[in-house]
């Protein structure tokens, strides 16, 4: 019988740069399922929260292996 297919999904908050970078490695492991919501963090979490201006967040699911 075979096993269920397991998901770990990441939420990530940072430069724009780290979030691609990350995209990138887990595409190349094979592990990519989805990615999506590079949204500023700043919009996404309120004007007034400590964060510099070019932080982001991203929704990153991958397949467990």
């Amino acid at each position: 019988m075979s096993q269920p297919v397991q998901y770990t999904e990441i939420v990530i908050i940072s430069s724009r740069e780290l979030i691609e970078h990350a995209v990138e490695i887990a595409e190349e492991a094979g592990r990519l399922v989805s990615y999506s919501g590079l949204i500023a963090a700043r919009k996404l979490l309120g004007e007034n929260t400590q964060l510099q201006d070019n932080r982001f967040r991203a929704r990153i699911v991958l397949l467990n292996l």
